[in-house]
């Protein structure tokens, strides 16, 4: 049976740029990470020049740098701020604490990446995102759940 997937399903709510200096839109208004297959291909393309990928990332994740997490951190924004810039995403972390953004991009790649494999390896992409939530602290509030 297909599971059916709300309009947000893959959407994770990050509280992000509280100020709004770099995200333009007003201090009320909620900012979510999502990725698709073009956006993690555009941060693989960047992550490429630093010898890493997103696979690569998840096999080894204590490995994650900051180039990194700036890199993702755009690419998951770009659906909703098209204008974001790799050195903006970077910026912002200066204001940010860096696991409780890193445990967001990880939930949001999870989601992008859930269809892509089989067997163990599909459990460990949903393994990956129970561990992300359970450091996080935070149950997702829109994504995964049916409208």
């Amino acid at each position: 049976m297909t599971k059916i997937q709300s309009r947000r399903h893959g959407y994770v709510l990050i509280d992000i740029d509280k100020d709004r200096k770099f995200l333009d839109i007003p201090k009320n208004e909620k900012v979510y990470l999502h990725f698709n297959y073009n956006a993690i291909a555009d941060a693989d393309g960047e992550m490429k020049k630093y010898g890493t990928s997103t696979l690569l990332m998840f096999s080894n994740p204590s490995a994650i740098t900051a180039s990194e997490v700036r890199i993702l951190l755009a690419a998951g924004l770009r659906h909703q701020f098209p204008a974001i810039t790799t050195q903006m995403a970077g910026q912002m972390m200066d204001d940010e604490k860096y696991f409780t953004v890193l445990t967001k991009i990880v939930q949001a790649l999870t989601f992008a990446m859930e269809g892509w494999f089989e067997g163990d390896a599909a459990k460990d992409i949903q393994s990956m995102r129970v561990r992300a939530v359970a450091i996080d602290g935070t149950e997702e509030e829109e994504a995964g759940k049916k409208e």
